[in-house]
């Protein structure tokens, strides 16, 4: 009798264990905008992956919808607690107004893929762009032969009669220094950085920072940059 309950006892602990131990995923920030982007540009977001379930989080596919959007993995697995960095890169091409690619990704957690959703607006250009203009509107930190480009300034022109203040959605990047004023007068200009890290400076890469103005409408603007070695 006691050999019986004893058998039913770790039945029981084998199966409970079984139904708890289930990988989950958490998408930290699964939506975002990347406001106004000019054309012909590369624009690029990180979002961290969290592992929250009892179990090893299995990456088996993720789809953008198109091959202009890619999210290369380091890994295709997440240990339960752990997180990893996912990049998001999407080339805008010669699409013009609103943009939006809304990527599956599927797991090993459920049948149903977990979905983002990240958007745009794109522009011709961005140097005559209201409430807010740039120039230059792309960042382009190209090396050829001995010459070499490291960094560029960037000028924001206020364009309207109140003073903004801004904040910057993307607090750093692997590749770059950013330097970012914190606010531009009523009808003012403000100067902006952005630098290669000594480490990236033999290597090719693109990205973008994304930046908000407190307007009315909180308007977001995306500033491509670019490592090319010719």
């Amino acid at each position: 009798m006691k050999t019986i309950l004893k058998i039913i006892i770790v039945l029981s602990l084998s199966i409970g264990s079984t139904l708890v131990a289930q990988p989950e995923l958490e998408i930290l920030q699964s939506e975002f905008s990347f406001g106004m982007i000019p054309q012909n540009s590369t624009v690029a977001r990180s979002f961290w992956f969290k592992s929250i379930g009892d179990d090893t989080l299995k990456i088996l596919e993720i789809k953008t919808g198109c091959t202009c959007a890619i999210m290369p993995l380091k890994q295709d697995f997440i240990l339960p607690g752990d997180s990893m960095e996912v990049k998001f890169l999407w080339d805008v091409k010669k699409r013009v107004f609103q943009i939006g690619r809304y990527p599956y990704i599927f797991t090993n957690a459920s049948d149903e893929p977990y979905r983002m959703a990240l958007t745009g607006e794109v522009h011709l250009t961005l140097d005559s762009a209201k409430p807010v203009s740039i120039t230059p509107y792309k960042c382009e930190l190209s090396k050829i032969n001995d010459i070499s480009i490291n960094e560029v300034e960037f000028t924001l022109t206020n364009r309207t009669d109140q003073d903004l203040q801004i904040t910057l959605l993307t607090p750093s990047v692997d590749e770059c220094i950013i330097e970012m004023p914190l606010m531009i007068a009523a009808n003012g200009k403000a100067v902006g950085k952005i630098k290669v890290k000594d480490e990236f400076l033999d290597k090719e890469f693109k990205g973008s920072i994304t930046i908000v103005f407190d307007n009315t409408n909180n308007t977001r603007i995306s500033i491509p940059y670019r490592r090319k070695i010719f």
